[in-house]
């Protein structure tokens, strides 16, 4: 299922870009990891699996979310919806006319979940829309962010240093196949996650039926253990000309 929060209307004022989306009851993602810690590896592997979905549904139309995170991702009645289109349509109508003007050092999106070559000013495809997913995907197995630092600057140049600890070190109940997934889509070379949000999807089939059958097998429904996050260093920037 295609879930993303449809944008009804935008403009421009005073040289301020708006968007006109619906409003959603319910809350978002980083309300409930701020509530739960972490969650679930059943309830990650829904959520996640719909986010990439509606990312598919936007790739595939050419547009680049360019600022997933928790913030976007809202929880309606059981499913996720990606919310937030409407910077990644405005610079795709931008690009597409000619009247986008890009800038050293000019970028769009929030230091924690950005990928490298979002945070170096570089020309993005879908590819960076992945990283931030796995960016997400890491924080709701974990409880942690990802990339985190004491300044806005540290937070950006953690990702071209660091790799988080192997997600096996940090909750052993993960299947080994989502485990895997997230190194893939943290990958600091585009070229070396995966190529589309489609291929995101269907990887996630095989740790949900590995899950439930060692459940069935063991007869055990055991909820899982939660633990607090720390300072969630997402301070959320956004420098865009679009004129």
């Amino acid at each position: 299922m295609t879930e993303y929060l449809p944008l009804y209307d935008s403009g421009d004022t005073g040289g301020a870009l708006w968007f006109t989306m619906p409003l959603m009851t319910g809350e978002t993602l980083r309300s409930r990891l701020e509530q739960s810690g972490r969650l679930s590896v059943a309830d990650t592997m829904h959520l996640i699996g719909e986010v990439a979905d509606a990312l598919d549904y936007a790739h595939r139309h050419e547009v680049v979310h360019r600022d997933i995170k928790p913030e976007n991702i809202l929880l309606h009645e059981g499913h996720a919806i990606v919310a937030d289109f409407g910077i990644g349509k405005a610079l795709a109508a931008a690009s597409e006319h000619g009247t986008m003007h890009t800038q050293v050092g000019v970028t769009v999106g929030t230091p924690a979940y950005m990928s490298p070559e979002q945070a170096a000013g570089e020309t993005v495809d879908g590819r960076s829309d992945l990283f931030a997913l796995g960016c997400v995907l890491f924080e709701m197995l974990t409880g942690e962010v990802a990339f985190s630092g004491p300044t806005v600057q540290a937070t950006i140049a953690r990702r071209f240093v660091h790799t988080p600890p192997p997600m096996q070190t940090l909750r052993p109940d993960v299947p080994l196949a989502l485990a895997q997934l997230v190194d893939r889509l943290l990958e600091k070379e585009a070229d070396d996650r995966m190529r589309t949000s489609a291929q995101v999807v269907q990887s996630l089939r095989a740790p949900v039926v590995e899950r439930r059958s060692s459940r069935r097998r063991s007869g055990e429904e055991t909820p899982l253990k939660r633990r607090g996050r720390g300072t969630n260093p997402c301070t959320e920037f956004r420098f865009y000309h679009a004129s």
